[in-house]
């Protein structure tokens, strides 16, 4: 264990980061404040989110290569890392996708 902390973020709390969007409502501040999370707590969280939604597939393994908008629809282009190129199709939805492959 390190002595000393490796760095320090001075950040303000969420309910101060609001403060201060409320304040300067012009735009350039986003609409929720953010947070600080751990990418190990948050992937658990959604991962336990999409595990319950029979409308997500999730794909491990892959690498998005390219996106683009059509008509409306996302058409992305992925790679499975251990296999070929394969187009697929994302039509979003709110809270989740359906993957499509595309020939």
């Amino acid at each position: 264990m390190a002595k000393e902390p490796v760095t320090k973020w001075k950040l303000p709390s969420v309910d101060g980061f609001r403060q201060r969007i409320a304040e300067k409502n012009d735009g350039s501040m986003p609409r929720e404040p953010w947070q600080r999370l751990s990418q190990v707590k948050f992937e658990k969280w959604l991962k336990g989110r999409y595990e319950k939604d029979e409308m997500i597939d999730a794909r491990f393994g892959w690498k998005i290569e390219h996106v683009e908008m059509i008509e409306g629809k996302v058409r992305t282009k992925a790679t499975e890392l251990k296999r070929e190129i394969v187009r697929c199709l994302f039509l979003s939805m709110q809270w989740s996708a359906i993957l499509l492959p595309v020939r």
